[in-house]
């Protein structure tokens, strides 16, 4: 049982650097995967597939990890978080984030920090898609009490059947 947590460890951390390494032209649509407002810039700069130790998901699914970069177009320091990030399905129902857990250095998860004005911070969020729908990733970034209206919402239009999906492959040799 131990060896085959060990076998899947490694074949999670071969797929992620795999999928690092290739130049992807399936993520060639780059005025899709962005959205602007005054104060932010929000890009998806990659996303993958990638599987969780103890997980399993049906066919058509799959867990899709996103980077997504940040940027501040103000020169005031802006607060972003994890929780403004959500993605939204054709019914409008939210999809719930989901913790993946690696001790690979290259996939690091999307935290909250303040942003100084003109800096960008990027990291990956984790959701469970059917790869048949489609989506919308949201940033909704929270109001400071200082603002007295709620600062613009970036949407970026999702399809993930997009994306590459080197777990199916994986999933196959562990079966």
């Amino acid at each position: 049982m131990k060896k085959r947590n060990v076998i899947k460890l490694v074949m999670l951390a071969s797929t992620l650097a795999l999928a690092g390494c290739g130049g992807s032209d399936n993520n060639a649509e780059e005025d899709n995967s962005e959205g602007k407002t005054e104060d932010a810039t929000v890009k998806i700069n990659q996303g993958d597939y990638v599987l969780q130790d103890g997980e399993t998901v049906e066919d058509g699914e799959g867990y899709l990890a996103l980077n997504v970069g940040i940027k501040n177009n103000t020169e005031e320091t802006l607060q972003v978080s994890a929780s403004e990030l959500s993605l939204y399905d054709s019914d409008d129902n939210q999809i719930s984030n989901a913790d993946i857990y690696t001790d690979d250095d290259d996939f690091e998860m999307f935290r909250g920090t303040n942003l100084s004005g003109g800096k960008s911070t990027s990291g990956y969020v984790v959701f469970k898609v059917d790869k048949d729908k489609k989506y919308n990733l949201q940033y909704a970034p929270t109001a400071s009490q200082d603002e007295e209206a709620d600062a613009e919402e970036v949407e970026i239009a999702l399809d993930p059947s997009d994306y590459n999906d080197p777990s199916e492959d994986v999933q196959e040799v562990m079966d």
